[in-house]
């Protein structure tokens, strides 16, 4: 899986293949829709938008808070903590101000996947 920068955000390589059920829901709708009608054998690139993925980036669920809200004082950006808006990363420190999101880390991101079913 890459971004539309070429960034490798995710690979199966060396691991074993994703088994599914078509039509049940458990992959996001972009990749149901990209795999709809596919065969055992082939292999294509399916192009997911933000929508049909994990959804678009909701400023509303990007919100800064003091620092001293926070038990743990080593605080770096990337860390991920529970809030009441569901699981949220730092993405910035600066001062004693913390800026959270709330977002799903591929919120906003177009993705594309190389598959090959087999």
């Amino acid at each position: 899986m890459t971004d539309n920068f070429g960034n490798i955000l995710d690979t199966s390589s060396g691991r074993d293949a994703l088994s599914y059920i078509h039509g049940i829901g458990n992959l996001i709708p972009g990749m149901e829709e990209g795999l709809e009608g596919k065969s055992a054998g082939e292999k294509f690139t399916v192009k997911i938008s933000p929508e049909k993925g994990y959804g678009a980036k909701e400023p509303g669920l990007i919100r800064q808070v003091s620092r001293t809200q926070f038990e743990e004082q080593d605080l770096q950006v990337g860390m991920r903590f529970r809030t009441p808006a569901g699981i949220s990363t730092i993405t910035l420190i600066e001062n004693d101000t913390v800026t959270l999101d709330a977002n799903h880390p591929l919120a906003g991101v177009e993705l594309n996947f190389d598959v090959e079913i087999t």
